[in-house]
């Protein structure tokens, strides 16, 4: 096809008429299977003489078309066709604007993940000649490639040969690319070296090669980022305004070259890194890291003087002066600066600003987003001279504690009743100080910890100041000493103070004032004090909700309703209809195509927070079932709306609340019921992959609405399509197939006699998936042996039959036994012992001839089976104590109560080895283990607390007793078997059973039932 008739169809693509753009793009599928199709389409995009739209349309299809065949059989690109674009892409790119180079770039990142370097052994060579040329543009697309092979290999540590190849031949040729560049003051060189030291800093993400550590390499390398730290970049070159010049190409090679510094220091270079690179880091540490500190100081009094410095740049220097808080050589340059870069560096940085008052006065709503948005924080340069203060304070105490306190309390008082905007901000930077520090002042040992009190109720004035930020901080200082113990005439006052912030007519002074209500909320004076007004407060907590479209405040009404749950009953209905209406406002804005995508990536979390408070809602509400049939009418459009909407991100929390609906009232209504049929098209449609997150609501479908279930064919057979799409897909593994085992599981317990056609498909569909034990993870094996186990207790002569019918029964009961050590749980060996002794009540003639031959084995397996019992009831009751405990330390990590934790300082100027968020490391793997544990480690499964199902109700030692008296009575032959090998040991151990289960009966008929 010629050059002119394939533009011509790129440009019909940006036709408005659907029907034309839809004829094109079928055109354009005929086409591209033919041989040199996509060498007519690169000669289109590089082709200047045609319209750039046009081009740009190239462009993108070219990236597509190549994203879907360069890798696969099906509507493959031919071979003739991969060989010209790996020839031609690379000089491509110098003859298209940036706007084309993007989509071309995007494309050789493509062919790099799939031919690099085997199939692609011409694409070093190239680089090596364009990095080597004297021309900037040919060095300048030299780095760009560059830049794509190393992003795909930054974070492969295990495939980084080809990397540590690249980073030793052609880094060398980028040097001194950067070195040249670093002497000129061109835009060009300043964009050239950012994209240099960008590569850099992404080859020392997960390793630093062993020539990088060498000091030929490392020397000039610092060298020149120093060089660009340094550049000066005058005031007077740069554009009026801050975002503009937060843009400039220079300012960004800066904040690359800082990077590359700070990574090499934080990572390799300190004496707290990575054990493999402590002997780089002593000598990093002692020769490299005060010089690139001294420079840093540099640039800080250049700031200091009134020189302009990025945000980024800001951020970065903070960064680095943490860290050298803890090295002693680094420590000791620092030290004589503390006092100045508190003042100068800190300091301006906490106070409220112009910039943040403009934005106020313009926008509240999006200064309420910047203010208390947590990831807006991230990589801020108020987070990263916050962290730096912390560290300050906290591994150099003796040194800084106290003079920064000073510093505090001189500034707070000499601005104590701000009567003009400076000393307002100078008073509001002192008191974010303060509260960034609140943590430390009431360590066990802290000086000051017996003054917080009365130094925080000193500062309540400010409850009422004429500025407004200041209100926004005393209620923020609220939430900061949120562990300082209050008296109750203090608690109260602040609570007048925040009760009052809540009424402003400040948006972002309700929102603060909302969060200090929540810290507030732990002491039982002010509970009594807001319980009447409950309702009317959360009615104002859901108008701010609207305001912001965040999910700021719902963590506030979820503590609200767990807190007044009988205050809030006659409210329940209306409360969720308005969160009902709030909610479906969001969503439908989020899921409007034309959304801002950060807007609706807010509406969507909010979103998220809403659900949330439903949830909580719905389960404080739990002996209320009027009010949970009224809630469930009120809260179905939300459910049938994200379902059917498909709004995957919430698709966690909606299972959640059906979950809690079912769960709460242990049954399933006809509301809910409509929901099923929703579930099943979500998962077969995409959801696949949020089985752990449905699991919950289908099982409560089975066991709280068997009636419906076991009456509806269509019910059933929706279940079974989706066991057999767990069990059978390839996108999922064996930690989601668990959970199709689990689902014939409830199937089974709760529809007796009911489901016998689908008892032969359970058994064919775990019968494939276990065909090769030994490469199964334990866990997986023991709920598919579980699956079979279930069949017996189910129906032991249907399931026979059918083991007998594949050849499997003398097999699998084989491996069964020899397996029991890994039934661990009190329901698997629950299971088993029901199972067993249902095979026991068959008719000894109905047993096959397999199964009789070993029939003793059963008994034999009994006994092990009571014999582990108890210490399996044992390690739930230990594992519920447990998981209390868990909770209680978790909760107090999170919330950073250390309790009577001491300050521990290292003695003088020595190096401070980290080990602070050991015990956070700690309880993040024992939560992990909480709730993931019996799924994801497979070494075993653990106990599942809150796991429900019929055989809870049934006493084992009694049906032992029951079943054994009744064989012995009325199956000779099968009792003789079971019994002919025992020896006295085993026999006087079925005696204690026996004993047992008489033990039990009389304490049945005494007290309720409480099942063994």
């Amino acid at each position: 096809m010629d050059s002119n008739t394939l533009s011509q169809l790129f440009n019909a693509t940006l036709s408005q008429d659907q029907s034309i753009r839809t004829k094109v793009e079928l055109t354009l599928k005929e086409y591209e299977i033919q041989d040199n199709f996509m060498n007519a389409v690169l000669t289109v995009i590089c082709s200047e003489n045609i319209d750039l739209g046009t081009r740009h349309a190239a462009s993108i299809y070219f990236k597509n078309r190549i994203r879907r065949g360069w890798d696969t059989e099906k509507d493959a690109i031919s071979e003739n066709d991969k060989a010209f674009i790996k020839q031609n892409i690379i000089e491509a790119l110098s003859k298209v604007p940036p706007v084309i180079r993007t989509q071309l770039t995007s494309s050789i990142n493509i062919i790099i993940c799939n031919d690099f370097p085997e199939k692609w052994p011409q694409l070093i060579p190239n680089l090596t000649a364009l990095l080597s040329s004297n021309e900037y543009q040919h060095n300048y697309i030299g780095v760009l490639v560059l830049n794509e092979i190393v992003r795909i290999y930054q974070f492969k540590k295990d495939e980084s040969e080809p990397l540590a190849q690249i980073v030793e031949h052609l880094y060398p040729l980028t040097l001194k690319i950067a070195q040249n560049a670093a002497n000129t003051d061109t835009l060009e060189a300043a964009e050239i070296i950012k994209l240099i030291f960008k590569i850099y800093s992404a080859s020392i993400q997960c390793d630093f090669f062993p020539c990088l550590q060498s000091e030929a390499y490392l020397v000039p390398w610092g060298t020149v980022f120093l060089q660009v730290v340094e550049k000066d970049i005058p005031d007077s070159v740069l554009p009026e305004t801050k975002e503009e010049r937060e843009k400039y190409p220079w300012w960004k090679a800066k904040k690359w070259a800082y990077k590359c510094l700070n990574r090499i220091f934080s990572r390799y270079g300190s004496p707290n890194s990575l054990k493999e690179y402590r002997q780089f880091a002593e000598g990093f540490t002692q020769n490299f890291a005060p010089i690139i500190l001294k420079s840093y100081l540099k640039q800080t009094e250049l700031l200091v003087n009134g020189r302009f410095m990025s945000s980024w740049v800001l951020h970065l220097i903070g960064d680095f002066y943490t860290e050298c808080v803890k090295p002693k050589v680094t420590w000791q340059i620092l030290k004589p600066q503390v006092e100045a870069l508190t003042k100068y560096f800190i300091f301006p940085l906490m106070c409220f600003n112009n910039e943040e008052q403009e934005l106020w006065e313009d926008d509240p709503v999006e200064y309420v987003r910047k203010r208390f948005d947590p990831m807006d924080d991230f990589k801020s340069p108020v987070a990263s001279a916050a962290a730096f203060l912390v560290t300050l304070v906290k591994d150099r105490r003796s040194r800084t504690f106290m003079p920064i306190l000073e510093f505090i309390n001189n500034t707070i008082e000499a601005n104590k009743q701000p009567q003009d905007m400076n000393s307002a901000f100078q008073k509001d930077g002192a008191l974010a100080m303060i509260g960034i520090l609140s943590d430390l002042t009431l360590r066990k040992n802290s000086p000051v910890k017996d003054q917080m009190g009365n130094f925080l109720l000193n500062l309540f004035d400010d409850f009422n100041s004429q500025f407004p930020f200041l209100r926004v901080r005393i209620c923020e200082l609220i939430t900061k000493f949120e562990n300082l113990e209050l008296t109750d005439d203090q608690s109260k006052l602040a609570l007048q103070g925040v009760m009052n912030c809540m009424q402003s007519d400040e948006l972002p002074v309700k929102i603060s004032a909302s969060l200090a209500l929540s810290s507030l909320l732990q002491y039982e004076s002010i509970q009594a004090e807001i319980g009447p007004h409950i309702g009317v407060i959360m009615q104002e907590l859901l108008k701010l909700l609207n305001e912001i479209d965040m999910d700021t405040l719902t963590p506030l009404m979820n503590k609200m309703v767990e807190l007044f749950a009988d205050q809030l009953a006659p409210y329940a209905t209306q409360l969720c209809e308005q969160l009902k209406d709030t909610l479906l406002r969001m969503v439908t804005e989020a899921n409007n195509e034309n959304a801002n995508e950060d807007d609706a990536g807010n509406k969507i979390m909010a979103s998220m927070g809403i659900l949330r408070t439903i949830s909580t809602v719905v389960l404080a509400m739990e002996a209320s079932p009027d009010i949970l049939a009224q809630l469930e009418v009120t809260l179905y459009p939300v459910i049938h709306y994200i379902l059917e909407k498909e709004i995957i991100d919430l698709y966690d929390d909606i299972f959640e609340i059906i979950d809690g609906f079912t769960y709460c009232q242990k049954r399933v209504s006809n509301v809910i019921w409509n929901a099923y049929g929703l579930i099943y098209n979500t998962f077969m449609n995409d959801a696949i992959d949020y089985i752990r997150e449905m699991f919950p609501c289908l099982d409560n479908y089975v066991s709280f609405g068997s009636d419906v279930f076991k009456a509806n064919k269509d019910y059933q057979n929706k279940m079974f399509e989706i066991i057999k799409t767990v069990m059978e897909s390839d996108a999922l593994d064996t930690t989601e197939r668990i959970y199709g085992c689990q689902l014939m599981e409830t199937m089974m317990l709760n529809c007796k006699g009911v489901i016998d056609e689908y008892i032969p498909e359970f058994i064919t569909i775990v019968h494939k998936n276990i065909e090769d034990p030994e490469e199964l993870p334990s866990g997986f094996l023991i709920t598919c042996y579980e699956v079979i186990i279930n069949a017996i207790y189910y129906n032991p002569l249907l399931t026979l039959s059918f083991l007998e019918h594949i050849n499997y029964t003398s097999t699998f009961f084989t491996k069964w036994f020899a397996s029991l050590d890994k039934f661990k749980r009190v329901h698997d060996k629950k299971l088993c012992i029901v199972a067993l002794l249902t095979l026991l009540e068959m008719p000894f003639e109905n047993v096959p001839k397999t199964l009789q031959d070993g029939w003793g084995q059963i008994m034999f397996a009994l006994i092990n089976l009571f014999q582990t019992y108890p210490k399996a009831v044992e390690e739930r009751k230990k594992l519920e104590e447990d998981e209390e405990n868990y909770e209680d330390a978790y909760e107090k990590l999170l919330n950073g109560d250390d309790g009577d934790e001491e300050y521990v300082e290292v003695e003088g100027d020595e190096n401070v080895i980290d080990g602070d968020g050991e015990d956070y490391l700690q309880l993040l793997a024992a939560a992990a283990a909480n709730e993931f544990g019996a799924f994801d480690s497979f070494e075993e499964l653990e106990e599942e607390l809150y796991f429900q199902t019929p055989l809870d109700d049934i006493d084992i030692y009694i049906k032992f007793q029951d079943i054994i008296q009744f064989i012995s009575q009325n199956q000779l032959q099968s009792y003789g078997l079971l019994t002919q090998s025992l020896n006295p040991e085993q026999q006087a151990f079925l005696n204690h059973v026996m004993e047992i289960a008489n033990h039990n009966r009389i304490q049945q008929t005494q007290t309720p039932a409480n099942p063994q």
